[in-house]
């Protein structure tokens, strides 16, 4: 199986989780650390995967991501919060690699991005593990599963749970996210909101989608040409048809925009093949002194164990 964990969303989440009273010696903040270190060993232990990777949204050299040269204001509600984490980056990268997980960072691209390329290529199930539901749109993949985070705590998604969630299989789920619009700043389509987008998919979901039934890009063309006698014909209320129809043929070109902005792409080149995603042996040196440096508490004999194999008498 492969373990596939959006760095990014984790690290982020743990840096407004954690106390941020706790540091090092030199004031180095260490709580984001403390709380990706637990989560992470927790997960090996849990899952036992034979394959793990650890992704990461990562700036360009020329400080952009791929998709903000396609739309300047994509993600940068985060690039002002994310500056204060950014001494943990790295000691989360020697944590992952610690644990013989590998971190991938690839210049321009995103984390989803990264493990939509790493899920196209898996042998075997796959366990993605984000707060983001825009992973979710993974789980049209067989064996694939999203453990997605929350304040509520944890659940385990897939393709029947995510279509609940959203009126829509996971294939949609792209559509939707240009419809609505507004996650990541994805411009979305002017005056159609989450209704919309559900109800529009729903009457339309044939005529979109491929000979499998997954959303067919190709099809897209579709909403964008005088749908409103379709929309009609298919229970959506005739004034409401004719005006979603007309916005949408209005915002023909935002609607692409925002389906590429919200589309993972599988084709990132950094990403190395499967077999080499196998996670490593951890070397028991590195790790302890790792874990001393760092303060942190010891995982248990048992957990250290089924990590790695490590003897209790290696624990000093």
């Amino acid at each position: 199986m492969l373990l596939a964990i959006d760095g990014s969303n984790l690290i982020h989440r743990m840096f407004h989780a954690m106390p941020t009273s706790l540091s090092l010696g030199d004031a180095t903040p260490i709580g984001a650390a403390k709380g990706f270190a637990n989560k992470l060993i927790s997960l090996l232990h849990a899952h036992a995967p034979s394959h793990a990777l650890v992704a990461m949204d990562t700036l360009a050299s020329d400080g952009m991501y791929h998709r903000r040269r396609l739309w300047a204001d994509y993600k940068m509600d985060r690039a002002k919060k994310d500056a204060a984490m950014q001494p943990q980056i790295d000691i989360c990268r020697q944590i992952t690699e610690a644990l013989g997980v590998l971190w991938i960072d690839s210049a321009g691209w995103e984390a989803d991005d990264v493990i939509a390329t790493a899920a196209a290529a898996a042998e075997g199930d796959v366990l993605v593990y984000s707060a983001d539901s825009d992973l979710l749109a993974l789980t049209m993949r067989p064996g694939l599963q999203v453990l997605r985070a929350s304040r509520d705590g944890e659940s385990l998604y897939g393709a029947k749970d995510t279509e609940e969630l959203f009126g829509c299989p996971p294939s949609f789920l792209p559509l939707y996210t240009a419809i609505e619009g507004g996650h990541n700043n994805v411009p979305g389509v002017p005056k159609l909101g989450a209704k919309a987008a559900q109800d529009i998919i729903v009457a339309m979901r044939d005529l979109l989608s491929d000979a499998e039934g997954g959303f067919d890009p190709g099809q897209v063309w579709r909403l964008t040409s005088s749908c409103s006698r379709v929309l009609a014909e298919r229970g959506v209320p005739a004034k409401s048809a004719q005006r979603w129809a007309g916005i949408l043929a209005k915002h023909k070109e935002r609607l692409l925009l925002s389906l590429q902005l919200a589309t993972p792409d599988e084709e990132v080149p950094q990403v190395p093949p499967f077999p080499q995603l196998a996670r490593r042996p951890v070397q028991r040196s590195e790790f302890f002194a790792l874990w001393r440096d760092l303060a942190f508490k010891m995982p248990s004999a048992d957990v250290l164990d089924s990590l790695s194999q490590i003897p209790l008498e290696d624990i000093s």
